[in-house]
């Protein structure tokens, strides 16, 4: 599920493939994100320290540097019960944006600072911190009011999409699970053409069920008979079209962009 891109980046000899985009793809689309609802070419990028944090606002800059935009990064300690130094700093940065990319506990701490600063321009972070929980932590309305979240998303409305929300009873079923279920049935398909069941096999022959054409399957029943019959199938998923680079990244993926409006979640677009 990680997204980091020195996973892909280490000596795997290709013995990995993730649906999960990687940093470069994540970093790109925020910032895409955070020009377009801010309107402005200053954003201010605060994250705790992790093994993506560098990678993703090395990205992000490249995209407002193309724009002629400025960006600043802060990494703060997420254990600290405040961040009103760090928010200090971002609001003499005079910024337009706030890029907030830290998990839920620290977000909460982050977006009560930032409320009580004053902070007037857009704030925009991953799913994975901004939403509902979040909103429900933080416990003030006007605090997460306008926030924007942003995460990988499932092919909504796909017949892949409908079939993990029947086997795990959701209407709408997580980025994650969505992942594991393709995770799943490529590894099937793989040793299906492959007819052998080790990991050698699934490693030779994943990209030869998953892309590169062929009769379109969701779910690996439907693939195993195909593949019975002699054809070439080519899966796509519950998370998307499961199409690998040759380092084992994801091509593309679509992102659900979402809103705290009224204390709970709006869909904005999924694109």
């Amino acid at each position: 599920m990680s997204g980091a891109d020195s996973i892909t980046q280490l000596p795997h000899n290709g013995w990995l493939a993730r649906t999960q985009p990687n940093t470069t793809l994540q970093g790109r689309k925020f910032a895409e994100f955070c020009l377009e609802v801010s309107g402005g070419k200053r954003a201010f990028f605060m994250m705790p320290q992790t093994p993506f944090t560098q990678s993703t606002f090395n990205n992000f800059k490249i995209a407002y540097d193309k724009v002629g935009g400025a960006t600043e990064l802060l990494i703060y300690d997420d254990k600290k019960p405040s961040l009103r130094t760090e928010v200090d700093q971002a609001m003499r940065y005079n910024a337009d944006c706030i890029f907030v990319g830290g998990y839920l506990t620290d977000t909460t701490v982050l977006l009560r600072d930032l409320f009580r600063a004053g902070f007037k321009g857009k704030i925009v972070g991953p799913g994975y911190s901004i939403n509902q929980k979040l909103v429900e932590s933080v416990g003030q309305p006007e605090a997460t009011e306008g926030a924007y979240g942003m995460l990988p998303s499932p092919q909504e409305g796909s017949n892949g999409w409908k079939k993990v929300a029947d086997l795990i009873k959701q209407a709408s079923p997580d980025p994650f699970s969505c992942q594991i279920y393709d995770h799943i049935n490529l590894a099937i398909l793989a040793m299906a053409q492959a007819k052998d069941a080790s990991g050698q096999a699934i490693r030779d022959t994943v990209r030869a069920v998953s892309q590169g054409g062929g009769e379109k399957v969701d779910n690996a029943v439907d693939g195993l008979k195909a593949i019975a019959a002699g054809r070439k199938v080519d899966y796509d998923g519950a998370s998307g079209p499961c199409d690998f680079t040759e380092l084992g990244d994801i091509t593309d993926v679509k992102f659900r962009y979402e809103q705290v409006k009224a204390g709970k979640m709006a869909l904005v677009r999924i694109a």
